[in-house]
């Protein structure tokens, strides 16, 4: 069916909805479909234009329905066109193919009057027939839509049984376009009365003509051979194609017991034939199971079940919106009742949604139909309640296109509502009360009136009605009859309406009026029945005759709905904890993990949840703690927590008897989930390894718990995170967890074989940064070469400090900045054994003594490096953090090369201005020099415009970008140009200074990634420890290989996965100098 919108105008709001084009051609009925011949069916009934012009050309489709699938029996053309207003009667009848293929049943057959819109076959109308028919495929049937036999083939056997004469009746091809090309008449013998299955060939038999379109053979005999096949007596008869052996048709000729050929009768539903005269139509008695014959077995009014929906703004324009939503009811149930129609609007839900209010009806309408958004479960919930109807209220708003839009149903379906769904529709609350009632009339299938594109609905008189100048009933257009008064009325034939006049006129027109007949109150009695089944009835929880809606103690239990936390339950009332289970069903009322007996028993408030967490022994465990470790709440002696027992000593690394051990120092804690640490543990061994993780917070305090040990498969790996440590992951092999902890974790790593260990950050979306890297150590002294100034907040400078020593001392942190000036003062604190400190740039330039911090550094031009001196042995990480949580560690520096060099390996080229290569180099040496840059691309090709220069002051930094270096800048100092080449760039960055390098990618947000680093080569061997699989598309990994040598090489790639499973190979060539990527893909 068609979905067709309308909407309702009233006040200056004139604008239609768009509407689609309707069909006008329709079926007249009473119409029937039985059988035929074997072959074929036969459709009685009639049809009509309608419409202004002449049809296109049309047919009738008919589909046989079961459990929701549809089979195709057959369609029938008519043969001409209708004129306009040209009809053809009832007893007009059409015979056509039967198409029985897959057919086993019983089966309810529909029928599809359809008509050539633009030169495509459109539906029109709909027709459905009763009773269901029961269907096989015995005895016959066509396989071609245009082709059957006019009566019933038959056998003759000669008294030897050696030959058979067949008597084959016309052929008729009723297709209205295509040739039938020369058919060969087929028998063969079959094990049963079934066609399609194997048989035994008997004879063939050429016809040697063609049928043109609506063209028929005339009847012949033949006579063939025959013969016997012992379990083979049936003996079926086909027509197929000469040459193509395409098969047309078949019937049954013989069988050991005579067949019953199909026959059967349905006739077309009848929804306004009365038997009985007492108004209600025998379609409907039979459904409310009352007598259509005795006109003092008649069913009771309807009640059409209404669930209102509204938007915030509703709410505000009624200091009573029940009320206004009752009386909007109330205005349509007199204007039924003033029709004629024996119905009523009632109110089963009320229910706040949050959606716009500042859209079209029409988008509010197909979010509802389509269940999108807030409306994704409203077809269950308008179950749940009982719903016949559906509406949402919003606020008129000034450039709304009209006062509502509603889902017309069931259009020319001549009253039938079986398959009616979506009855659904939109209104302004503010705008006419007639509004609801004609959104309504919608959804119940009536059209607006004679006059407008939208005038016919499921009869098409099923409309509105109105007389120029004087009035207009509901479903009207009042601007259609110069902005007539709209009545409290449906249209109907049999009440007087009073006009603006004062005359009286008939308020609808006869039904059997082809032109102008309008009787929205008999198709509303008509379908009002069907309507009030939509839904179930409506919850009655106490079954006391007030649904639930209505009655103020659903549950009848003397407390009212609004004040019952089980408005449902009669053995509940109260819900403490709001955890969804009654008090008297709940074994912890508060919800605070403490049952209530246990409450009790201590002479705890069973309803607080506050008490939970208070430590009324002072031993330093929660009631809760003590509870969920059977100890006693009231007893400081009674603790379970080895964490919080002071004669507790905590394991110590030394003391294991693994003999490896590594270092992570900055693990962030659980709680810690935008920055999660992420550990990654690779065995890269020919034997399983067993590891113990030891742990130490920025205190300085060790977990008193006994280490973490997991073992690790040969070339096995797993991954934790900060979670598994602290609370434990069984499935992850983790059964033991950390005391809690202040601030980050150190951890010591010890395993029975060498591992690589590697501690990242990832943020929600995945992101991972690398922490292993520490800044490096010289002379004594942590040198951190890059550090943001404190007038960067987006890129912050982020420091930690970790004390590895078991001994208290102090630090002192002195800078130089860009230009090689020595900041104007220092930065002093202290930090006791294992302890660990973090601070800022800002805390730096300007001090914090909150954090224990003593003096400042002043400011500075461009970046610091910094210099972190103590009489400790000191690990200290220079890291940016960003305002929405990203964190990269810029502690690695580009490695040195035996002639002094710093090469770097990955440089994008200017073009990538997304990921843009940064590099900072730094002057460790008190003199002045030159820094010499140069470059060969990815194809192995020396930069074309030669090399890159500058001077460096003593001390002093720079940095630059690709495009500095491709196009030049004299601005910062630079002297010559690369050039442009192929992919990325290695870079050589010489000078007699001694230097430091960093190679850094910046973001257009200013976000760095740190890739200084290369994998370390050793006999010609790379591991690479962590690789993401290629079906991880949003964290992708790759590969990127440099050969530093001139002459090709060759290389070869194998893998483990974190089973352990080794991958097979990839092997492929590299030529001198160059360098290629390579995904996981």
């Amino acid at each position: 069916m068609i979905r067709l919108y309308y909407s309702f105008s009233i006040l200056l709001f004139c604008m239609l909805a768009s509407q689609k084009a309707q069909g006008e051609v329709e079926f007249i009925c009473p119409c029937v479909y039985k059988s035929g011949s074997p072959t074929s069916a036969i459709m009685q009934g009639g049809i009509r234009n309608l419409g202004p012009e002449v049809t296109g050309d049309i047919r009738v489709l008919v589909i046989a329905q079961k459990q929701g699938s549809d089979y195709f029996l057959g369609e029938a053309y008519f043969p001409n066109r209708l004129g306009v207003g040209e009809m053809l009667p009832t007893d007009y009848s059409i015979q056509f193919p039967f198409w029985e293929y897959n057919l086993e049943g019983d089966y309810e057959i529909r029928g599809y009057l359809q008509e050539t819109v633009d030169g495509s076959w459109v539906t029109q109308d709909e027709m459905r027939f009763v009773p269901e028919v029961f269907l096989d495929e015995a005895t016959g049937g066509s396989g071609y839509v245009g082709l059957y036999l006019d009566g019933i083939a038959t056998a003759t056997f000669s008294s030897g049984m050696d030959e058979v004469t067949i008597n084959l009746p016309a052929i008729k091809n009723t297709s209205p376009t295509d040739t039938v090309p020369p058919l060969s008449v087929h028998l063969g013998l079959f094990a049963t009365q079934e066609y399609w299955a194997g048989y035994y060939r008997l004879w063939e038999y050429p016809l040697e003509y063609s049928l043109e379109p609506y063209e028929e053979s005339e009847a012949v005999s033949i006579t063939m051979p025959f013969g016997t096949i012992t379990d083979y007596e049936y003996v079926h008869l086909s027509l197929k194609g000469t040459d193509d052996a395409q098969h047309y048709l078949w019937q049954n000729v013989s069988a050991p017991i005579p067949v019953q050929h199909r026959d059967f009768q349905v006739n077309s539903i009848d929804t306004l034939k009365d038997t009985d005269s007492d108004g209600v139509s025998d379609f409907n008695e039979s459904l409310m199971q009352t007598n259509p014959g005795d006109a003092a077995s008649r069913p009771d009014s309807s009640i059409l079940d209404v669930m209102v929906l509204y938007t915030p703004g509703v709410k505000d324009l009624y200091a009573d919106l029940e009320a206004r939503i009752i009386h909007v009811l109330e205005y349509g149930n007199s204007a039924l009742e003033d029709s004629g129609v024996d119905a009523v609007f009632r109110l089963v839900h009320l229910e706040e949604v949050q959606f716009s209010e500042l859209v079209q009806d029409d988008i509010v309408l197909d979010a509802m139909i389509e269940q999108e958004g807030v409306f994704s479960d409203l077809y269950a919930l308008r179950s749940s309640v009982g719903a016949d109807l559906v509406i949402l209220y919003r606020p008129l708003f000034d450039e709304a296109d009209s006062c509502g839009i509603g889902n017309l149903t069931r259009l020319g379906f001549e009253g039938d509502f079986k398959d009616a769904w979506k009855p659904f529709s939109t209104a302004y609350i503010d705008c006419h009360s007639s509004v609801t009632s004609h959104e309504f009339g919608h959804n119940m299938g009536l059209a607006h009136d004679k006059l407008e594109v939208s005038d016919r609905g499921t009869f098409f008189w099923s409309r509105g009605h109105g007389i120029d100048g004087e009035f207009v009933t509901i479903m009207s257009y009042a601007d259609g009859f110069s902005w007539a008064p709209t009545l409290r009325k449906f249209s109907t034939p049999n009440m007087l309406c009073v006009g603006n006049s004062g005359a009286s006129y008939d308020c609808g027109t006869d039904r059997m009026d082809l032109e102008s007949g309008a009787d929205a109150a008999l198709s509303l009695n008509t379908v009002r029945f069907q309507v009030a089944n939509w839904a179930s009835d409506p919850p009655d929880s106490d079954s006391d005759g007030l649904i639930n809606f209505e009655d103020l103690d659903d549950d009848n239990d003397g407390v009212l709905d609004d004040e019952d936390a089980f408005p449902l339950d009669l053995n509940e009332s109260l819900d403490t904890d709001l955890d969804g289970i009654g008090n008297n069903a709940d074994a912890d009322d508060d919800n605070d993990g403490m049952p209530d007996v246990f409450e009790l028993n201590y002479g705890f408030n069973p309803l607080d949840e506050n008490d939970a967490n208070i430590d009324g022994d002072g031993d330093g465990e929660t009631n809760l703690f003590e509870f969920n470790n059977g100890t006693d709440p009231s007893d400081s002696a009674s603790v379970s927590n080895v964490c919080l027992k002071p004669d507790r000593v905590a394991p110590l690394p030394t003391d294991s008897s693994l003999q490896h051990e590594q270092s992570v120092y900055f693990v962030n804690p659980g709680s810690n989930l935008n920055q999660q640490t992420f550990l990654r543990f690779v065995n890269n061994n020919a034997t399983q390894t067993d590891i113990e993780l030891y742990a130490i917070d920025d205190r300085g305090n060790r977990s008193k718990r006994d280490p973490i040990t997991f073992t690790l498969p040969a070339q096995g790996a797993k991954q934790i995170n900060s979670q598994d440590i602290e609370t434990g992951n069984m499935s992850k092999g983790i059964d033991n967890r950390l005391c809690d902890g202040q601030g980050k974790w150190q951890l010591a790593v010890r395993s029975s074989n060498p591992i690589k260990v590697m501690g990242l950050i990832r943020t929600t979306d995945g992101f991972l940064t690398s922490l292993n890297d520490v800044v490096p150590e010289e002379d004594g002294s942590n040198i951190i070469y890059f550090a943001n100034p404190a007038s960067n907040t987006n890129q912050q400078t982020f420091i930690r400090v970790v004390n590895t020593t078991e001994n208290s001392g102090t630090v002192t942190i002195t800078g130089i900045d860009d230009i090689g000036i020595t900041s104007a003062g220092s930065v002093s604190f202290t930090l006791d054994a294992n302890q660990a400190k973090q601070m800022t740039a800002q805390d730096l330039e300007k001090g914090n003594l909150g954090k224990g911090l003593i003096g400042s550094l002043g400011d500075g031009t461009g970046k610091w490096r910094l210099t972190v001196a103590s009489s400790l042995d000191l690990k200290v990480m220079s890291l940016i953090r960003t305002q929405d949580g990203f964190l990269t560690n810029l502690s690695g520096m580009v490695g040195t090369a035996l002639n002094g060099s710093h090469e770097i390996h990955f440089a994008n080229p200017a073009s990538q201005i997304d990921r843009q290569t940064f590099l900072r180099i730094i002057n460790k040496d008190n003199a002045v020099g030159t820094v010499t840059i140069s470059a060969i691309d990815d194809n192995g090709n020396i930069a074309p415009g030669g090399d890159v220069m500058f001077t460096l002051r003593p001390f002093a930094s720079k940095q630059m970008v690709s495009g500095d270096l491709e196009n030049g800048n004299l601005n910062k100092g630079l002297s010559g140009l690369l050039g442009s080449g192929n992919g990325r760039w290695q870079l050589t960055v010489s000078s007699s200074l001694d230097l430091e390098v960093m190679s850094l990618v910046r973001t257009p947000d200013g976000f760095l990634t740190n890739l200084s680093r290369t994998v370390p080569v050793a006999s010609g061997l790379s591991d690479v420890f962590i690789f993401n699989p290629a079906s991880n598309t949003n964290q992708r990994s790759s590969l990127r290989i440099v050969n530093t040598s001139s002459q090709q090489g060759s290389v070869m790639v194998t893998g483990f996965d974190d089973g352990g499973s080794e991958s097979g190979e990839v092997n492929f060539n590299i030529m001198g100098s160059s360098a290629i990527s390579i995904s996981s893909e």
